[in-house]
């Protein structure tokens, strides 16, 4: 699968453009550093 071997920093972009995306959808949304910390690394740590 497509998604199995895409960069996790490509994967965390794309779900933040469709959740900008439904926007309207969402009453309140908290994403804190830490969880954005923990979704940028590059799993060589």
């Amino acid at each position: 699968l497509a998604v199995q071997s895409a960069e996790p920093r490509k994967m965390v972009a794309m779900a933040l453009k469709e959740i900008a995306q439904n926007a309207a959808k969402i009453g309140n949304l908290n994403i804190s550093p830490d969880l954005l910390e923990t979704l940028m690394k590059d799993g060589k740590s």
